[in-house]
This record gives structure tokens, sequence and C-alpha cells, in this order.
């Protein structure tokens, strides 16, 4: 993976690795053979090592004297220097796009593209799409639920409902049929579909396109478009006008305050409005957003949740959530008495295997302590610093993900930092195991390419803070170990959700569930977690 630094000596890349990190056993990392070694820095860096200084400088030093002599010349730095001084002024030049620093460096160590800053291919904003081949059939459940679906677009003066299935039941494929029975039927096909889907994540985005594009291939009775609008994606509206567009709630409301026209023209041609992560619906923004369609247009608002509150203290918030949709909640009837352990027994969504580990750390929160900056109320920063920096703390979970990793089960870990999570990953590479993290500012189509190794098997364990409790897929799962602490049962219950995925639906039979647990409550069982909210509906 990282042979161009083959001509950087062990010995100078352990020294910068114990720099940046404290091992509990630096004799050790002195032994380690390159391949451990390389997995250690892929584990803190990943692809963007090169943004390091510091690996930069050590590279243009293995050159010799008169190769650094005229690259210094070929990039603007006076070559009669001392040498030392060169290699400063080389490795400070700027790494970015268009840099004529990085395609010299590429060019002569031979680097790889994906650790190179360029700008990635980009999907086209706009696709057209035609029917073709058959899916899975849907289990009897997703049918109930498309009909209903169906009854509330096309019949009675219900305006919003919320739909909730638990993760990996297949929310999404079942929304999707029943909108695209929708634009098929003939009150609606007067060339104009008129679909607006809003998610907060680029990842959801482009789960919502694959799963209409899909679809629309095989169940489509028409030719369509399908629409990007999130991002620096850019639309006119004569291309959008019936079709099917796919925008992120940055974009929403970028478009709402500065192009009120676009936005307007937006609104006149969409006839369904869909919320993915509906519990997300109420930041302020976006709710006030949202409350002028619903007051204002003729448009039928569907939520999608697996959750349908905001949170386990503040009742208030899950009234108005409820009060949003109408108190409109659709689950399958089929199996709402006990859904979680049906669609278990079904093989549906996997038999979760719980267990709890106790730190034995006791921190006390009070309400200051709680997080309330982006509308869900989570555990702040410093609590969860003083967490991640502790020892026995950080041992305990790497012997928990070590064992795991040994039973050949790939493992999905949420930290309580970005930094927490290099530490760990480069922690258990550090242990002789595959493992990397990935956070939100990692370039996306890397993040992509980490999560894809993950899903092939070539990771053994992926830690991450932030950024995969939601849109992300990875049906290989058979561990999740929650490593921070919440006080949130929206995001503990999304972070469960990304291991239920059962046989039936292409994912695994079991999944154990690992709290690392200090005093904080937690939750109980997942099934209880999937009813929580309910009596908000009532």
């Amino acid at each position: 993976m990282f042979e161009f630094l083959e001509q950087i000596e062990e010995g100078e890349l352990w020294e910068f690795i114990s720099r940046v990190m404290k091992f509990p056993n630096r004799e050790k990392l002195l032994e380690l053979d390159r391949e451990v070694l390389n997995n250690v820095l892929f584990a803190l860096y990943g692809h963007d090592v090169l943004y390091e200084k510091k690996i930069r400088k050590l590279l243009f030093s293995s050159l010799p004297e008169q190769e650094l002599r005229q690259l210094a010349k070929h990039s603007g730095i006076k070559p009669s220097q001392k040498p030392y001084d060169i290699l400063i002024g080389l490795s400070s030049l700027p790494w970015r796009v268009n840099s004529s620093i990085v395609w010299s460096l590429a060019e002569k160590f031979n680097i790889p593209l994906e650790f190179l800053p360029i700008k990635s291919k980009r999907c086209d904003p706009i696709e057209v799409i035609e029917p073709f081949t058959p899916l899975p059939k849907l289990f009897d459940y997703q049918k109930e639920l498309v009909q209903k679906i169906q009854s509330f677009l096309t019949e009675g003066k219900a305006k919003c409902c919320l739909i909730q299935l638990p993760t990996g039941a297949g929310k999404t494929r079942t929304t999707v049929e029943a909108l695209i029975q929708f634009c098929n039927s003939s009150e609606s096909n007067n060339g104009s579909c008129g679909l607006l889907w809003l998610a907060h994540t680029e990842e959801l985005c482009e789960q919502a396109i694959d799963s209409f594009k899909r679809l629309w291939q095989i169940k489509g009775e028409y030719e369509n478009t399908l629409v990007r609008l999130w991002g620096d994606y850019k639309i006119f509206i004569k291309e959008i006008l019936g079709g099917i567009v796919i925008c992120g709630y940055t974009k929403f409301l970028i478009l709402n305050k500065n192009e009120p026209e676009l936005f307007e023209q937006l609104l006149n041609h969409t006839r369904v409005l869909i919320i993915d992560e509906a519990h997300k619906a109420l930041a302020p923004k976006i709710n006030e957003a949202i409350m002028n369609i619903k007051n204002k247009r003729d448009i039928k608002i569907i939520g999608l949740t697996a959750t349908p509150g905001r949170s386990s203290e503040n009742k208030r918030d899950n009234k108005n959530l409820a009060l949003l949709f109408d108190k409109n909640l659709i689950t399958p009837s089929s199996i709402s008495d006990d859904a979680f352990n049906f669609l278990q027994k079904s093989g549906v969504i996997s038999n979760i295997n719980h267990s709890v580990l106790s730190t034995g750390i006791r921190i006390d929160i009070d309400q200051n302590d709680k997080n309330t900056q982006y509308f869900d109320i989570d555990i702040r920063p410093k609590i969860l610093k003083i967490l991640a920096n502790n020892k026995s703390r950080n041992d305990l979970i790497i012997k928990t993900v070590v064992e795991e990793i040994r039973k050949n089960h790939p493992v999905l870990i949420f930290a309580c930092s970005i930094d927490h999570a290099k530490y760990l990953a480069a922690r258990v590479s550090f242990e002789g195991h595959n493992s990397t993290s990935v956070d939100y500012r990692m370039r996306s189509t890397l993040r992509q390419r980490v999560i894809s190794d993950f899903k092939e098997g070539k990771i053994g364990a992926l830690f991450n803070y932030g950024v995969l409790s939601t849109g992300f897929d990875a049906p290989n799962i058979k561990a999740i170990i929650i490593a921070r602490p919440t006080t949130s049962i929206v995001l503990y219950s999304q972070m469960v959700g990304r291991g239920l995925r059962g046989a039936l639906m292409g994912g695994t039979s079991e999944c154990n569930l690992i709290d690392i647990k200090d005093n904080y409550q937690n939750f109980g069982p997942v099934e209880d977690v999937y009813n929580y909210f309910k009596d908000f509906w009532n």
C-alpha cells in the first residue's frame, strides 16, 4: 500500500510515529516489520499521509543531493542553499490541487493517484433512467406498507405522515417502491412526477439516488430525470421539472435564502416532499422551511425514520415531532405488536447478542455538560476527551476489538472523537490487525474507498466518529462496539442500526453489540429502543 515510502528508513518512520502518538510499548514498536509499520501509518493518516509535511520531508531527504537541488530549482526554491534548508522549503510548499510539487513528487516516487490532492471525478447532476430487470420481491410487511403509503398519497385529506421501520428492514426500498407506483399511476402521470427527497448527508443522498435509479429501471413506466442537488451541484429549473430531486438539507436552505426564484419554481413542481432521517426535521431552520411548505402549499409530506422521536429527556421535542407529521405514524400492522422480534425471527434483521463492559469510570454530568448546539442532546466534547484519554478504558476497547477480529468478525467501532478513532485504529494495527478510521474531514472519495475496503474484508476494524451512524450500509458487520457514551436514544439507535441487516437482506444472522459503559444509563434491549416513542403518537 505504501510502496512509495520504502525509500524512507524504518528507523525514521518509527521516530515519526512515536512522536505523533504514545504507544504503550515503544520497544515493541521498534521491532515491528515494515508491513505492520505501514499499517499503523495507514491507521493514523489513511490516504492523506502526504498531507503531513514531515513525511514529505522524509521522502525528499531520501533523494540524492543533485536531484534535490534540481527539484528545488524546478519548484522556485534557491538551489544553492544548504540541503537542510532545501528540504524545509520543498516540504513547506502547499500540498494542494494544481501545485507543481505534487506531480514532481508523484513522478519521482511513483505515488498512486489516491494519495494525491486531485479533484475527484464526480457524478453528473442529471441522469436519465429507463426500465430494466427484476428485483427481490417485497416481504408481506413491505407490501402492506406500500399500500398504506399509496393510500396516503392518493386518498383522503391527510397531508403528513411518518414511516417507521427498524434500520435494515428496507425502509428506503419500500418507500421508493410506493413513490414509483404513485408516479406511474394514471392520476399522476401527466409528465410530472414531482418528488423532492431531503437528506442531511452526502452518503444518504447517494443512497437515495441508487435506490431510485435501480428501482426505476425495473418499475418505471416512462423516462424520467434523477437530479443531484447537494454540495456544489447546480441545476436549471427547466432540467428538473416533474423529475426526482435528491437534495441535501444545507442546499435546500441555501436555495430558500439565496435563490428564492429557483426555490419557488422547485416547490411549484413538487408534489411529494420526502424527509429522510425525519427526526432531524425539528432543527430550527429546516423546521421553519418545512412548516412553511406544510401551511402554504398543496404538497404531501412523508418522513422516514427508525426512531420517531428526538430525545429520551425532552418530551416537548418528541411532541413537536409528532405534531409536525400530524401524529400520523405509519407502520405495518401485520408486525407492529412486536415488530423487532418478528423481523429477527424472520431473518430480516440480525439477532443481537448484547453485552455491556463496565469501565469502572465515573464522571458526574450535569445539564451544562450536555451539548444542545446541534439540537441533539448529547455529551459535550470536553467530557468525551477525558474518556478518550483514559488508558485503562482504551486498553479495554483494544482488547475487545482484537478479540472480535480473531473470531473473523468485521467490527465497526464508534469512538469519542476523531483523534480517539485514529489512536484506537493505530493501536489495533500495532497489534498486527488491519484497521483504520474515517471522519467527516476526509475527502469523500477516499472515505468511500476505505468503506469499500471494509466491506470487502480488507480491513478488519473500522473506527469512526460522527459519520457512520447514518447512510452507511455494510452487510458483513458482525460486531458493533459503542465506545462513546451518549445520552441520545436516537443516536444510540442509529449506531446499533449499522449491525441490524439480517441474512434475508444480504447481511448476517447474528451481530455482537458491545457497550463500553461508563456511569451513564444504557438504553436496554434494542427492541425497547424501537418502541420508545410510541406513546407520543397516540
